[in-house]
């Protein structure tokens, strides 16, 4: 059994070898009726949600380790940890702040959010964000910059933010470790991507000599492939920043959006952070694409922000809408949670969000409305957080869930004669500024297709969205105007032309989302 490092100048101690005896009794003590985060240390758990039949060493903070092959938190009293988390408690009009953690705990979500405000330092296990560089896909472009990270006045700026906010948490064992920027934008392209801007840096700049030096080296290279030098450097200034004032909890790096993560951008990242943190973009958990990144980068994953809602009668356009009513998104959210957190890679999930956060065009909802009076749905949400711990504890998935992971099924095409629009959902309210994963299935094969493409209706015009022509048939629609659209997936054949398809209608709205 192996560990992960927690960072470079962590002390090799935390390299340790695991205890662990688990055996089938041992997890019948994760009963729904037992919260997975104890109350005290009285129960199967530590105070910090650990379980106590996964034993290995104490070093006072959260760490990673595999055990049997599976990775999981490790807490700072040493007992094995899978975070399932809330974010965003920015809304809270009371400062009910204990009995906000027992509502929570009772929920079955044993940690906080990524946000981590000050009155949770001392009362839950927590994660904190940085934004390295203000990129985040959701900045409207009056916060949106690109900065010169090898302008020294850019790097003192970025220490002074970092030192600000690690500092005074690096003795905290509550926390369990720093995420970097949120959706951080790489490969797409908004007020010209981050090359146009180094390009236009004038003569006599750190950046503008940078990308000049390196334009001379590598003649004929795409000028993508600078992205790596950007990415080289801004992920080690990070890194030397975070641990030059806390050499002690976790880093996670970059919260990518699934659909902007180029591998060679991650790859620049992995010397620096402990797990690889992914904001999902598929309605539908992904195993082919969640199980891709562990298999190619080999490092665990933690879901930093999953959106995911239903229409209310107040508030019929949601964002992230994943369901048509409370009772479908109860076991949408079984589905998800369960898929995510019995993953042998997945060390954490934070589900979006706490409490509701309307805005003039959606509502992003929570668990609670406004009032802090909670939905309907937090009994099931309850069931389901409770039955995905049992499965991340005992090792195992259900069975429902077994043939949809990556390669079990053989499966090398889709299924149907006429294309199944797998994501977005029909009714779905997609937010504007952010890029959104298109996925259908169809047997080609069997029809004799050649093509799958993807398009939208806009004044009776079929406009072209993307196309794919293997299995899973998927593509990307960046930045999708405001407005009701009907999307259609059409398999073409070897003349190109349509053998079947079918369609569904979305709504795209304007999107706000909080630091």
């Amino acid at each position: 059994m192996t560990s992960f490092a927690v960072g470079r100048s962590v002390c090799e101690a935390r390299r340790l070898s695991a205890r662990w005896s688990l055996c089938s009794a041992a997890i019948a003590v994760l009963s729904v009726a037992t919260s997975p985060v104890a109350s005290g240390d009285e129960g199967a758990f530590d105070r910090f949600g650990g379980f106590k039949r996964m034993e290995s060493a104490a070093t006072g903070f959260f760490r990673l380790e595999e055990f049997d092959g599976r990775h999981f938190l490790v807490t700072p009293e040493g007992h094995g940890y899978r975070a399932l988390g809330l974010n965003h408690f920015h809304n809270m009009t009371s400062d009910a702040y204990d009995e906000t953690v027992a509502r929570i705990r009772s929920w079955g979500f044993n940690a906080g959010c990524y946000q981590g405000p000050r009155w949770m330092w001392d009362r839950y296990p927590y994660t904190k964000g940085i934004n390295l560089v203000p990129v985040c896909v959701w900045k409207p472009d009056s916060l949106f910059e690109y900065r010169d990270v090898f302008d020294p006045r850019v790097l003192e700026k970025m220490e002074a933010d970092v030192r600000a906010i690690v500092e005074p948490q690096a003795d905290n064992a509550m926390l369990i470790g720093y995420f970097w920027t949120d959706i951080p934008i790489w490969a797409r392209g908004r007020n010209g991507g981050w090359i146009k801007f180094y390009k236009l840096l004038p003569a006599g700049s750190a950046g503008g000599e940078t990308w000049r030096a390196w334009k001379a080296a590598n003649a004929g290279a795409p000028e993508s492939d600078f992205l790596v030098v950007i990415a080289r450097q801004l992920y080690a200034k990070g890194h030397e920043f975070v641990r030059k004032y806390d050499g002690n909890h976790l880093i996670f790096g970059d919260r990518y959006h699934e659909v902007d993560m180029p591998a060679d951008v991650v790859r620049e990242a992995l010397p620096y952070i402990d797990a690889i943190a992914v904001q999902p973009t598929s309605r539908e958990f992904n195993f082919e694409f969640f199980d891709g990144v562990y298999e190619r980068f080999g490092k665990p994953l933690y879901i930093a922000d999953h959106v995911s809602s239903f229409p209310t009668e107040e508030h019929p356009v949601t964002m992230g809408k994943a369901a048509a009513s409370p009772a479908a998104y109860e076991a949408y959210y079984e589905r998800y949670v369960t898929a995510a957190m019995s993953r042998p890679y997945m060390i954490g999930f934070n589900k979006c969000q706490y409490q509701d956060q309307p805005t003039p065009k959606l509502l992003k909802q929570g668990l609670v409305r406004v009032d802090e009076q909670p939905y309907g749905v937090v009994g099931r949400v309850r069931e389901a957080n409770f039955s995905a711990l049992r499965y991340a504890y005992k090792g195992t998935e259900p069975e429902s869930l077994a043939a949809k992971a990556v390669g079990r099924d053989g499966a090398a095409t889709g299924e149907g004669d006429t294309p199944t629009i797998l994501a977005p959902a029909d009714g779905a309210t997609i937010s504007s500024g952010e890029d959104v994963v298109i996925e259908a299935t169809v047997d080609l094969a069997k029809i004799g297709g050649r093509q799958v493409r993807f398009y939208y209706v806009d004044r009776g015009k079929w406009k072209p969205i993307g196309k794919d022509d293997s299995f899973p048939y998927r593509t990307t629609w960046s930045d999708p105007p405001a407005g009701e659209w009907t999307i259609y997936a059409a398999a073409h054949g070897q003349d190109w032309k349509v053998l079947s398809k079918s369609e569904i209608t979305v709504s795209v709205a304007e999107n706000t989302r909080p630091e």
